[in-house]
């Protein structure tokens, strides 16, 4: 509790009480002395001459009683002001002991405040008493009805002269905060109090034996009766918001009144609205909720070490934040009917529901919860086990925050980790992650217990901290998605011991000092990270990577064969897989599905297989590190007799048209070209090739003749073996770019397949001999034949990057037509598509050019797409090109939908039909010789625009004219519909015909309509709270709204702020990180033993360390708890403005050497501060919470 009065204050009454004669402060009534503000005036004390001058705001005097107007000179209310003056000492030797006197701190007479008060020929009416108008007044004060609103500390000390009752009049519907702290009048209520409201610490020590406050109040403040333990306090049945923070500092004796809240205390515990209150008795060691319950307050059971077990109800819904914090609870189980949970506020560790609950060991969450809420389990140090069902999908913000006793929870649910969900906590072992699709800063920072996790697809993050000071992490599997590891991400990753770290994205990433907060932050020598072999380039443009370093790694196999022979040689019936890259660290296994045909060994790098028998065997490869599959892959093997043409498939044959002269737009067509599979296709090719030369010996042995006239050399004991090598020829033709993004490439692919001789017993051994090849050990004996590929072909491209996530469009020239099908790339702009008529041009964009499409496959006319449809299907026209077509043949129906954006003309065998935007027409046509002829009807589409915070339905979704169609409306949870309008193609409005319950209906017009539906949240509190303690003539009003409305400060409850609490030094560099955005500080060095990680002011403190606004009290305190003075408030502002020069200074109790002299100057030079007279700063003094908001708030402007 601050002291209400400086002491130099009372000495200076003392001092002046013995310097005037014994009748001079009696001679002058309050009457005989009244000024306008401003105003000066002198009298004569023993020869020494003073000036006073009136120092507070108020309009008027009326016999002793100073007004202010409440709504200006023409209104119609005035409050009582508090009257004060200051003096001026002229040479009388007191010096700073004539600092200011509180007018009615000495004045011992009896007032009588009146209803109305006449000033000018004007009557007002008294309805308030302003903030301290009477604080330690001695005399008798006596309020009339009218009053309505009792003002902050207007009553603050008041030592009503000869004891007895003071009474709040029946119309105070309002008391202010610390109104009659400190009392020692008996304050009781007239009958009929319309009191509604208490403020903070309104009853703060009181001494009176009973306080009853009257029937109809319904808020109290919090610590409304701090330390008044000894007046026993009856509280009506009408308060809705009694809560521990209400009363907080009170111990006494709490009765209570009827009302709706029913309250009451049983067995030490404090009920009232179906809700548990708080624990009064702070002995108690368990608590058995009772059925009925359906709430518990905030801190309701917090800081009871000496609670051990609480047993919740059925029937509970909400928990208030920080129920159980710091208390001495050891297992809980919520049940599955909890609903509901407070947010923190302030976001304050402490209060979160279990916090630093020291001895809690299992929790079982019963309830359907999405998220576990924020700091929910933070500094729980014994907490072993945590279970909760499938329906949470996040945790929240140091929810297990130093829970260092938790090894293990199944995440397999959860798709959102909030920062520093795991921080510091023993976690061991994390099973499955793979629903997640967002992973925060520092979630697993310092959790020294790590071994082994891998992060799925669709991360494409890693945050600042996230694994940082992991030191037993022995392995860390990063997804292909991956594109950016940011600032401190793998810091100290295993410590001494080897760590490894498997990137699977090929693509160039984003990379931010990921080892130290330094760009000279080097990877550490125990750090392995692996890589795609074939992005060693962008890995080693990175700091992921140094320039000497072979760690990347591959495995992609292709299906080979092989004869058996009966040569003697050690490998005569062994091939060696290609296309295999071992880095050190990694293990290559191996297995094949069909041993009696082939075996399969890994030899380092190698895969060799060795042939047992005719037949084909699956080869399965596998890359680890340890037990991690980091890649897999298959091929097909076939082993064949001797004499027995052998199929092969060999990688694609890239060319480049000439029109393609840039470098890079070679490399990425290259690229592109190189990436294309269709290994079923082409595979099956080779095969049914070499099964036609099998059945065809003639044409054997005469290949093989051919093979020695073209110079194969046959070594002693070889034979010559034919192969069909199929393969894709693929021309890169064009590259289109929009400015730097490539937008359209065009592969010309055709499948081809020669058929080669060789002495070699496996395809992977063959070498073509060339004029540079002499020693080759194969020819060509049949060269590259046009493939004709009458099936549908399953086909791969990896794209440019610009293609990700995108849906692309394949326009693809056949011999028989021109078709377009569709694709969505992935993450890294991989597409899948089938093309269904064969091999020649494609074009891979993403513009679509198609006219019209049928079932997925787009046609160059509108007439090819009339062709292709069958019956019952529809065509989607994107094009108003020639929509003319005729149909013969059999009979069918056919929908035409249009997706032009405007109405077209449809002409189909002669007749002609308009389709509306978005609308379909449904066409009939039936053979001629059926004796029929064709029909149709159109159907427009009912279009819902896109909305926020609930849903819109229509049924049916296309109608014909005159249909009547059925819309579903249906609000969010705390939304209700503002706006439901329904218009047509001209922007008429449809009229609607509300059904109830969510429904209406309309008749559709000719033509497509459009829905706009708007949701509205159903109205709440304003955003800015009204705080009832900062009354709006407070000096401090404008500087708390701007603290709130720029997040500075939130209020310590949602109708207080408290202006007059002293603020600690936490809390002052808090206000002043928030002030500047709450930035990240770059730092993650902490020099302060009492500032820990998980408290709210840390990156402030840090923060306003890097920018040297505070060094702290000594080299490794803070002292956060440390209550703020002016000077180093002024001097946090001073260094946080960049400590600009400055001069002057001229107040006595500011010395020239003092460290905070400058900040001083340089804030009464800015507006900052006039100090608290005109020759004292009074430095020490504590400062306010709103002194310092208004501080930082001229500083601001």
């Amino acid at each position: 509790m601050k002291a209400k009065k400086p002491l130099s204050v009372l000495l200076s009454l003392c001092m002046l009480m013995t310097l005037l004669p014994v009748n001079a402060l009696a001679a002058e009534s309050l009457q005989e002395i009244k000024t306008k503000p401003g105003e000066t005036y002198t009298y004569t004390e023993e020869d020494e001459t003073h000036s006073q001058t009136v120092n507070k705001t108020f309009d008027f005097v009326v016999g002793d009683i100073a007004y202010r107007y409440l709504n200006g000179v023409d209104g119609d209310e005035v409050a009582v002001a508090e009257w004060s003056w200051s003096y001026s000492c002229q040479n009388c030797g007191k010096g700073d002991q004539h600092l200011s006197v509180l007018h009615h701190s000495f004045y011992t007479g009896t007032i009588e405040v009146p209803g109305t008060v006449q000033n000018d020929d004007k009557t007002y009416n008294v309805t308030a008493v302003d903030p301290a108008a009477f604080a330690d007044f001695t005399g008798k004060v006596t309020l009339n009805e009218g009053i309505e609103t009792i003002g902050y500390e207007a009553f603050y000390h008041y030592q009503q002269s000869g004891g007895g009752d003071f009474i709040v009049p029946a119309s105070v519907t309002e008391i202010g905060n610390r109104c009659f702290e400190r009392t020692t009048a008996t304050v009781k209520f007239s009958e009929g109090s319309q009191l509604e409201t208490v403020g903070d610490e309104a009853f703060a020590l009181l001494t009176q034996e009973n306080l009853v406050l009257p029937d109809g109040v319904q808020t109290l403040g919090d610590q409304a009766f701090n330390n008044s333990n000894n007046t026993a306090i009856t509280i009506p049945g009408t308060v809705t918001n009694l809560s521990p923070s209400v009363l907080s500092g009170y111990t006494g004796t709490l009765s209570f009144t009827d009302g709706p809240a029913n309250y009451e205390i049983k067995d030490g515990v404090l009920y009232g609205w179906g809700k548990l209150i708080q624990v009064r008795d702070k002995t108690v060691t368990s608590v058995a909720v009772p059925e009925g319950v359906t709430e518990i307050g905030s801190l309701a059971f917090s800081n009871m070490s000496s609670l051990k077990a609480v047993s919740l109800p059925s029937t509970l819904t909400t928990l208030g934040y920080g129920v159980f914090s710091s208390s001495g609870i050891e297992s809980i189980v919520i049940p599955a009917s909890v609903t509901t949970m407070e947010e923190v506020p302030d976001s304050n560790a402490y209060n979160g529901l279990f916090a630093f609950c020291k001895s809690l060991k299992t929790v079982e969450i019963q309830a359907n919860w999405d998220i576990i809420p924020d700091y929910a389990f933070n500094n729980c140090t014994a907490l072993e086990s945590v279970s909760f069902p499938a329906s949470v999908n996040t945790i929240g913000v140091q929810a297990f925050e130093e829970c260092s006793a938790l090894t293990s929870v199944d995440l397999s649910n959860i798709s959102v980790l909030e920062e520093s969900a795991f921080y510091k906590s023993g976690i061991s072992d994390v099973t499955s992650l793979d629903n997640l699709n967002d992973i925060g800063k520092s979630v697993f920072r310092d959790c020294k217990s790590l071994k082994k996790i891998s992060l799925p697809e669709g991360i494409t993050a890693l945050k600042e901290n996230t694994f940082n000071n992991c030191t037993e992490l022995e392995l860390l599997i990063l997804p292909s998605t991956i594109t950016s590891i940011e600032k401190n991400a793998i810091r100290n990753l295993g410590s001494s011991d080897a760590c490894s770290i498997v990137m699977q994205s090929e693509t160039l990433l984003t990379v931010t000092t990921p080892f130290g907060t330094s760009s000279s932050s080097t990877k550490p020598s125990n750090l392995t990270i692996y890589y795609p072999a074939e992005a060693e380039a962008a890995y080693k443009a990175t700091a992921l990577v140094g320039e000497s370093e072979e760690d990347g790694y591959a495995l992609k196999l292709t299906d080979a064969s092989m004869v058996l022979t009966t040569a003697k040689a050690a490998d005569s019936n062994t091939l060696t897989l290609k296309t295999v890259t071992v880095p050190e660290g990694m293990t290559l296994e191996a297995t094949s599905s069909n041993t009696g045909v082939a075996t399969v060994t890994g030899e380092g790098s190698k895969l060799v297989v060795t042939g047992v028998a005719e037949g084909t065997a699956t080869i399965t490869a596998t890359l680890k590190v340890g037990d991690y599959v980091v890649l897999e892959d298959s091929c097909t093997v076939t082993v064949t007799a001797e004499g027995v043409v052998i199929p092969s498939v060999e990688e694609p044959d890239v060319t480049m048209d000439s029109s393609i002269s840039d470098e890079n737009d070679k490399k990425v067509v290259e690229a592109t070209a190189n990436s294309v599979e269709a290994d079923k296709t082409i595979n099956d090719a080779a095969h049914t090739e070499a099964n036609k030369l099998n059945s065809n010996a003639a044409e054997q042995q005469a290949l093989k003749t051919a093979a020695t006239d073209k110079g194969l050399t046959v070594g002693e004991g070889e034979q010559v073996r034919l192969y069909t090598q199929s393969f894709l020829e693929i021309k890169a033709e064009s590259i289109v770019k929009d400015e730097d993004t490539v937008s359209t490439i065009k592969l010309n692919i055709t499948p081809k397949v020669q058929v080669v001789a060789s002495t070699a017993t496996n395809s992977a051994d063959i070498d073509i001999k060339t004029d540079e090849n002499k020693d080759g050990n194969a020819v060509m004996v049949k060269d590259p034949q046009t493939l004709t590929i009458t099936t549908s072909s399953e086909i791969t491209v990896q794209l440019p990057v610009s293609f990700a996530d995108q849906l692309v469009y394949v326009k693809h020239e056949a011999s028989n037509g021109t078709y377009f099908y569709k694709a969505t790339a992935d993450a890294q702009g991989k597409i899948t598509f089938t093309s269904t008529h064969g091999f020649s041009p494609f074009t891979f964009s993403l513009t679509n050019e198609a006219v019209a499409e049928v079932n997925g496959i787009g046609y160059a006319s509108f007439q090819e797409a009339v062709n292709a449809a069958e019956d019952g299907q529809t065509v989607t026209v994107f094009q108003n090109k020639d929509l003319t077509a005729t149909i013969s043949g059999s009979s069918k129906t056919i929908t035409v939908e249009n997706k032009t954006g405007n109405q077209i003309s449809v002409s189909i065998n002669g007749e002609t039909f308009q389709v509306a935007d978005d609308a379909t027409h449904e066409y009939t046509y039936t053979r001629p010789s059926s004796g029929g002829g064709s029909s149709g009807s159109t159907r427009y589409t009912v279009s819902v625009e896109d909305t926020d915070n609930g849903t819109v339905k229509v049924s049916p979704t296309r109608a014909s004219k005159g249909s009547t169609v059925t819309i579903t409306v249906t609000p969010d949870e705390g939304y209700e519909l503002d706006k439901l309008v329904v218009t047509d193609k001209n922007s008429d409005t449809v009229k609607l015909t509300d059904k109830g319950d969510g429904k209406y209906t309309f008749t559709m017009p000719r033509s497509a309509v459009t829905v706009e539906a708007a949701f509205v949240e159903i109205a709440t509190e304003p955003e800015t709270p009204v705080f009832t303690d900062v009354p709006t003539s407070a000096y401090y009003y404008d500087a708390v709204l701007w603290a709130v409305e720029n997040g500075v400060t939130e209020g310590t409850s949602a109708t207080t702020f408290s202006p007059d609490m002293s603020c600690t030094r936490a809390q002052m560099v808090t206000f002043l990180w928030r002030a500047a955005g709450s930035p990240e500080p770059v730092t993650t060095t902490n020099p302060f033993t009492d500032v820990n990680s998980g408290v709210y002011y840390y990156d402030a403190v840090l923060w306003a360390v890097e920018q040297g606004i505070t060094s702290g009290t000594s080299a490794t305190t803070f002292a956060p708890d440390a209550t703020c003075t002016r000077a180093q408030t002024v001097t946090f502002l001073y260094r946080a403005a960049g400590s600009p020069a400055v001069s002057g200074g001229s107040f006595s109790d500011v010395s020239a050497d003092a460290y905070y002299a400058d900040a001083v100057a340089w804030a009464v030079s800015e507006g900052v501060t006039v100090g608290t007279s005109d020759t004292t700063f009074s430095p020490d003094m504590n400062c306010t919470r709103a002194q310092i908001v208004t501080f930082m708030y001229r500083a601001a402007q």
